[in-house]
Order: structure tokens, then C-alpha cells, then sequence
């Protein structure tokens, strides 16, 4: 299969989809741009990919008018299909049933088969933000099945990252607080076909300003949440949960870099996928590759 990798834009947008050919040359496939567009709009604020399909959110649109620049964003997200070949073309556009001024819908995607998660963590408004949920019907129709929130949810920032694997989202909450740790943050996880909770993460570090949750992703029944706050002086970890026999989910290894420093801002960003984890370090513009042992709780530096 033909792998491609969507660079973000902003304002007016555009996200580019570009082709990894068989002689291992990436080549530039094709632009997508939203039919109804309009200038801060936001087109590319975030990007999702499986498959034929490919998810763009454009947190920025408000309606069907132009956005003033400091207006609350309202958000949208859209849905675009290749049949095969270089072609893509737009199928759908997602908002939530009832959409709110400051909601910033669109702000992070996920998807995965069927399944389409936006969150909205409601960066403009006082609101607590939430994580929404679409599920694909006959002849390209997307609905809304469920809006994730939860009593637990605390404070704002609630759909700050997204996640989704199988039946399974993951939504973190960057800004939660934990009793007096504020903005320790914390991760919820849902059942994506009935908007039920399955269960709350917290950092087994849990402490003020850890931002536990600023990025989430799930690699089949192992999650990876990052806490770029944490550490003394703000190392930033990223820690492995799995669940036991009984479906508890419990945290099975926090991973650091060996060379880790003061500020580095490790884990500002991170994904899994087949067990291999991706971590950046902003502060030291590197990239960290680690690779787990079939699922066990280990983790080391992958050779580049």
C-alpha cells in the first residue's frame, strides 16, 4: 500500500497529501480544500489518516461567514475519500448536533475503520469542552452517536487530544485537577459504541501544572499518554497503560530519554503504533524512537 503523510495549514488551508512510491521517493499526490472555505477558517488544524480516508479539522469556521479574528471559534471538521488512485473528494462535513460559540470543534481528530473522533476542548469559551463521536452509515453518511463527557471532568480543556482504536477512545483532559494538583491533568477512556465511560487515568506522578493528558494515543489494548509538565524541571515523561485480567487499567511504565534535560520538554508530542513509540523533545528539536517488547513493560531507545 502506497503510505502518505498530510502536512497542516492554516488560515485559508490546505492539507497536502503526499505518496511514498514504490522506489522510496515521497512524491506530492494532491491538495484537499474544504468546498465552503473561507479565509480563518483554520482548514488543517488537525489531520487524520486510515486507509481512504482522511479526517481535517478546521477549528476556526464559524458557521457559514467569515470569522473576525478574535471572534470565539466554533470549529468543523471534514471527511475526504480516495476510490483508489491519486483522487480524493470531500463526503462529508462534521459538526455536533448542537454546536457552541468557543467550542473549537475540529481542534484534534482520530479515526479508525468506521469511527471518527473530534475534540472540542472549548479553548474560547468557559465551557469544559468535550470529545465527539461519528460513525459512518450507508452511502458515505456520517452521524453523531455520542458526545464523551464524564461527572470526573474537571475544569476546561476536556478534548484536548483524541485517540481511537477498535472500540476504545481515548480522550485526555490536559487541564483537569486532582483535589489541589491543578492542570495535573487526567485521561478518559470510552466505549465508542455506547458513549459509556470505561475508565479514568491519572499520573501515577500526579502534581501541579504535569498537563497529564496533552497528547493521547492507543496502540491496540496499550495507551500512551504523554505529561509534559512532569518532572522536577519539566522534563516531561510519557507513561504506558495497559489493562489486567479483571479490565482495570493500570500503568504499566513510564519512559524518559537517557539523555533527558533540564527543560527539554520531552513528550510534546507522541504516538504508538505496533509497539514502536514516537516522543519528540521540542526544546532539543529531537525526535526519540523507542520500541516495547511484544506489549511487555519495557522500553529502550531504538538504534537509528
Amino acid at each position: 500500500d502506497i503510505r502518505r503523510a498530510l502536512a497542516r495549514g492554516i488560515e485559508r488551508g490546505r492539507a497536502d497529501d503526499d505518496g511514498l512510491a514504490g522506489d522510496g521517493q515521497w512524491r506530492f499526490v494532491t491538495k484537499l480544500t474544504a468546498a465552503d472555505r473561507l479565509s480563518n477558517d483554520w482548514f488543517g488544524a488537525s489531520v487524520a489518516i486510515e486507509g481512504n480516508t482522511i479526517v481535517v479539522g478546521a477549528s476556526g469556521k464559524n458557521k457559514d461567514r467569515k470569522r473576525k479574528p478574535r471572534e470565539p471559534r466554533m470549529g468543523v471538521a471534514y471527511i475526504f475519500r480516495s476510490d483508489g488512485g491519486d483522487s480524493w473528494r470531500q463526503v462529508a462535513k462534521l459538526m455536533p448536533r448542537r454546536p457552541k460559540d468557543g467550542e473549537v470543534f475540529g481542534f484534534v481528530t482520530a479515526v479508525a475503520g468506521k469511527t471518527v473522533v473530534i475534540g472540542a476542548p472549548a479553548l474560547d469559551s468557559a465551557g469544559q469542552g468535550a470529545a465527539y463521536v461519528f460513525r459512518e452509515g450507508e452511502g458515505e453518511v456520517w452521524t453523531q452517536t455520542a458526545k464523551l463527557a464524564s461527572s470526573d471532568m474537571r475544569d476546561t480543556a476536556v478534548g484536548y487530544d483524541v485517540a481511537v482504536a477498535g472500540d476504545i477512545v481515548i480522550v485526555g483532559h490536559d487541564g483537569d485537577g486532582t483535589g489541589y494538583a491543578v492542570r495535573s491533568g487526567a485521561v478518559f477512556l470510552f466505549d465508542a459504541r455506547t458513549g459509556d465511560q470505561i475508565a479514568r487515568l491519572t499520573s501515577p506522578d500526579a502534581s501541579e501544572d504535569h498537563m497529564f493528558g496533552n497528547h493521547v494515543d492507543i496502540d491496540g489494548s496499550v495507551a500512551l499518554v504523554t505529561s509534559q509538565g512532569d518532572g522536577e524541571f519539566k522534563h516531561g515523561r510519557a507513561y504506558l497503560f495497559a489493562a489486567d485480567a479483571d479490565g482495570q487499567w493500570r500503568p504499566i511504565r513510564k519512559i524518559v530519554p537517557d539523555d533527558g534535560q533540564r527543560g527539554d520538554n520531552f513528550a510534546a508530542f507522541a504516538s504508538i503504533s505496533d509497539g514502536r513509540i514516537v516522543a519528540t523533545s521540542s526544546t532539543m528539536q529531537t525526535v526519540y524512537l523507542f520500541e516495547t517488547n511484544a506489549g511487555q513493560p519495557t522500553a529502550k531507545p531504538a538504534t537509528p
